[in-house]
């Protein structure tokens, strides 16, 4: 019952739909380069999942919005990553598709 949020200084906010509180809020800026741009979002079962152009992958907790693990993909140029199954889709500026299992 929440809404994902990225504010224009890169902080993740989740926001109760229902009362409009904020549960928390977690500020990523400090784990981009100043040219990695936050690309996609994604809630799995246990984790908020931040994507950026360059490969990067963050894991807050959806219940506290700590960062629990960072793990860089061999990935560069991205403008869109989508989870499907097992895979992970992205697609580079040159339009050109790459799937990882």
């Amino acid at each position: 019952n929440s809404i994902i949020l990225l504010d224009e200084k890169n902080k993740i906010i989740t926001i109760n739909i229902e009362n409009g509180k904020m549960f928390w809020k977690s500020d990523v800026n400090k784990y981009l380069k100043s040219k990695n741009t936050i690309i996609n979002i994604i809630e799995s079962k246990n984790n908020i999942i931040v994507f950026t152009n360059n490969g990067l992958c963050l894991f807050l907790n959806k219940e506290n919005g700590m960062i629990e693990n960072i793990q860089k993909l061999k990935i560069n140029n991205a403008n869109a990553i989508y989870l499907h199954d097992k895979y992970i889709l992205y697609v580079t500026e040159k339009s050109r598709l790459h799937i990882y299992k």
